[in-house]
């Protein structure tokens, strides 16, 4: 703020030669100086496209009984929208879910990426072992996050799966960048997303997406469920009343469940006394300790590993 020496120091109007401004009036346009500081040192603080810019300070002028007092004014005021969305950056997002050989790569990705740019600066979000169905993915967030402060201009992906398989995300995240006006780009896939047939076929290409994520899915359930039926383990604690034996199949080294006669003895009868609405988790577990059971690791029988094994689950 410039302010006049003279009535900083309360001369009296007959010595400075003009009028007397009210105290009232000058206390006000200070606060409003000083508001208008604090608020233009805050934004260098938190936007980072402004840092290390030098900007021309826009002012007011505030006159008032004679006398002229200039304010000092936050440039933000007067910016027009277009002016920051010149300094926004491309954005490259790529994904993997898992690494298999017949997967490409992030780095590959990011490669064809980068050739759809044609140079240029550009900011990499990567998220590995991560699956497109849905959105909780870290490095996607923060591009969300990015995206929502005015930072990113375009996002480049390497295929429209690679940012999401689901339809309904994939519709979100289209208003999202609409109403930031974000470009969205596929470096292999090329839509014209300003007339209705591009958008149509981009819906179109995300629905082929979830397709192929459900299809997947859905076979490797069928496998899962095949190798339980045929007795091989799959993963976990074993289930009391078995045990594991080394097996081959296909080629490939794995272990099938055995039944172990002792312990598979006592399920039976613990099932058997179960059926009997008369009988408690108590007196079951009361009468197959007396009977010598006894849980994992030598452990004795207690009503909550009863209340387990009944329910078929592993503790």
């Amino acid at each position: 703020m410039e302010k006049y020496p003279d009535l900083e120091r309360g001369e009296s109007a007959s010595k400075t030669g003009r009028k007397h401004i009210p105290t009232r009036l000058f206390k006000q346009a200070v606060s409003l100086s000083k508001q208008a500081r604090a608020i233009e040192a805050a934004l260098d603080g938190i936007n980072p496209l402004n840092a290390g810019k030098r900007r021309t300070k826009p002012s007011l002028i505030c006159g008032a009984a004679g006398g002229i007092i200039k304010l000092s004014v936050a440039p933000f005021l007067f910016l027009k929208r277009s002016d920051n969305m010149d300094n926004r950056i491309d954005a490259i997002y790529a994904r993997q879910s898992v690494d298999k050989k017949d997967s490409i790569s992030i780095e590959s990705q990011i490669e064809f990426c980068k050739y759809e740019l044609k140079g240029g600066n550009c900011k990499e979000y990567k998220d590995k072992g991560y699956s497109g169905k849905n959105t909780e993915r870290p490095e996607f967030q923060q591009l969300m996050r990015d995206i929502e402060s005015g930072l990113v201009r375009k996002v480049v992906v390497y295929k429209l799966d690679r940012i999401s398989r689901s339809i309904l995300d994939f519709a979100k995240m289209m208003d999202y960048f609409q109403k930031y006006e974000v470009e969205f780009v596929s470096s292999t896939e090329k839509f014209d997303t300003s007339t209705p047939i591009g958008r149509a076929m981009l819906n179109i290409c995300i629905v082929f997406a979830q397709l192929e994520r459900e299809t997947i899915q859905k076979r490797v359930q069928d496998a899962w469920h095949s190798r339980c039926q045929r007795g091989f383990k799959m993963g976990g604690k074993t289930p009391y009343g078995f045990r594991t034996e080394p097996y081959v199949m296909d080629g490939v080294r794995t272990k099938k469940l055995v039944i172990e006669p002792a312990e598979a003895a006592f399920v039976r009868q613990m099932y058997e006394m179960y059926a009997d609405p008369q009988v408690s988790l108590h007196d079951i577990t009361k009468k197959l300790t007396a009977d010598g059971m006894r849980t994992y690791h030598g452990r004795p029988l207690s009503r909550a590993t009863l209340s387990v094994i009944l329910r078929k689950q592993q503790d």
